[in-house]
């Protein structure tokens, strides 16, 4: 589908688009990913196609986020995660009484700092510059 970017995740373009009652779902048949987007199409592909303009992985042994700022995660060395059946997560960093663990949105518990090898900042919002 030639007016939707590839996969952020893992950059296939073999993707679909499919209508739902409450917006759209796009589906990535490489990786698997699903996202939906409860938008008109229009705007429901604006979104998938809304990246930073600069977004690169960044090693963890580079440079952390900052506290509590949400991003996109990802282990390299892993072709699958003891968390879920997913290898990319979202989620942020959380630094308190002086020690440091992930907090990876919809997984209970904190997570070890080695359970992720690279970070990059979330996209903006549609519609925000």
């Amino acid at each position: 589908m030639s007016e939707l970017k590839p996969c952020p995740f893992c950059g296939s373009s073999q993707l679909s688009l499919i209508s739902m009652s409450d917006g759209w779902m796009i589906a990535c048949f490489s990786c698997s990913k699903i996202v939906q987007i409860p938008m008109a199409k229009t705007d429901a592909i604006e979104a998938w196609n809304t990246r930073p303009n600069d977004a690169k992985w960044i090693s963890v042994e580079d440079e952390l986020p900052k506290h509590m700022e949400h991003v996109v995660l990802r282990n390299v060395n892993k072709w699958f995660s003891f968390i879920d059946d997913n290898v990319t997560h979202t989620g942020c960093l959380v630094e308190m009484l002086g020690r440091r663990h992930w907090s990876v949105n919809g997984v209970k518990g904190a997570q070890l700092m080695n359970e992720f090898t690279h970070w990059m900042p979330l996209p903006n919002p549609p519609g925000v510059k």
